[in-house]
């Protein structure tokens, strides 16, 4: 928090460090190790997991590159390579919009979906192993809402 006049309040308290030697910790190990287990599983990454999840969930398994970038929190630029990465690999294909032939839209190819089917019960096993069966019903819903607080601002 700031003070009343918008300024920094100074280094951080012993307990702020600690919190935030915490979440450091945390936004490096966990999408680590789900990564590793998603690479183990079905050779991709934890942002093209989801992306591609994003895709499967779509109407018609399409979205636009821009609402793609957009809801995976990637830059457009960083979405067009994975994007491309994923074409390669046959799991999507992209072509110009329908409503708006300036716009590209990406649509999950049955071999993705394939791929989503199969990794979805795995990652949902590995995010419940390594987070949800670690905290109350109370901390999961805390732990919500901070990512939230966080993430929105």
């Amino acid at each position: 928090m700031r003070s009343d006049q918008g300024e920094p309040r100074g280094p951080l308290t012993p307990e702020e460090g600690d919190a935030w030697l915490a979440i450091l910790a945390l936004t490096l190990k966990l999408p680590a190790a789900l990564d590793a287990t998603l690479r183990e599983a079905g050779d991709v990454l934890l942002v093209e997991f989801i992306v591609l999840s994003y895709l499967a969930e779509a109407p018609g398994s399409s979205r636009r590159m821009s609402a793609i970038a957009k809801e995976s929190h990637l830059s457009p630029s960083r979405t067009t390579h994975l994007v491309g990465r994923l074409e390669k690999r046959g799991l999507v294909s992209r072509h110009p919009s329908d409503d708006d032939g300036r716009a590209i839209v990406a649509t999950l190819t049955p071999q993705g979906s394939a791929l989503v089917r199969e990794l979805a019960p795995v990652h949902a096993k590995d995010a419940r192993a390594r987070v949800f069966d670690k905290l109350s019903t109370g901390q999961i819903d805390a732990l919500r809402d901070i990512a939230r607080t966080i993430t929105e601002s």
